[in-house]
């Protein structure tokens, strides 16, 4: 009898979390698309930087600050690492976390997120995935293409992804 009501327990605390787990995957969240402009860059802090005897840069702890235009409006201040083969312009990666405050559509927000990247083609361009953590539930993902240019303005593309039942 013992073995009976054991077996029952597990069996429906299974069957809960199997019911549990496909509502969420089932939950999928809206997706909204963004783009716009990165118009401004400005190194606030250099940080470290040195070049070691392979010829490759490396820059760490570094301060940007950045602001954006289109669907996505406001600034990041960001802390940037770096790594760049002076020798071969398409070998380099970098990484970091940023903090944001500004309009995302028409909410004033703040987020948090973090950074990589990695060389593109040519001596100086980038390709940096970005996930921001935004302060009302939402998470975005945007990526930001550097093409051929030693300064702004810069492309961003991406999406929201607001979960159901925020709103």
């Amino acid at each position: 009898m013992r073995n009976k009501f054991r077996i029952i327990g597990v069996s429906l605390a299974a069957m809960a979390g199997l019911l549990l787990v496909s509502g969420v995957a089932w939950a999928n969240p809206n997706k909204e698309p963004v783009s716009g402009e990165l118009v401004s860059y400005r190194v606030t802090d250099p940080g470290e930087i040195w070049v070691d005897d392979d010829g490759v840069e490396h820059v760490r702890n570094q301060w940007v600050r950045v602001r954006y235009e289109g669907d996505i409006e406001g600034r990041i201040v960001s802390i940037l690492s770096s790594n760049r083969d002076r020798s071969n312009p398409e070998d380099g990666d970098l990484h970091g976390s940023f903090m944001f405050t500004g309009y995302v559509g028409e909410d004033w927000v703040s987020a948090t997120g973090r950074f990589s990247g990695v060389r593109g083609e040519g001596p100086i361009s980038w390709v940096v995935d970005f996930v921001w953590h935004v302060d009302d539930g939402r998470l975005i993902k945007t990526t930001e293409y550097k093409l051929r240019g030693a300064g702004p303005p810069w492309d961003y593309v991406g999406e929201i992804l607001d979960p159901p039942g925020r709103r």
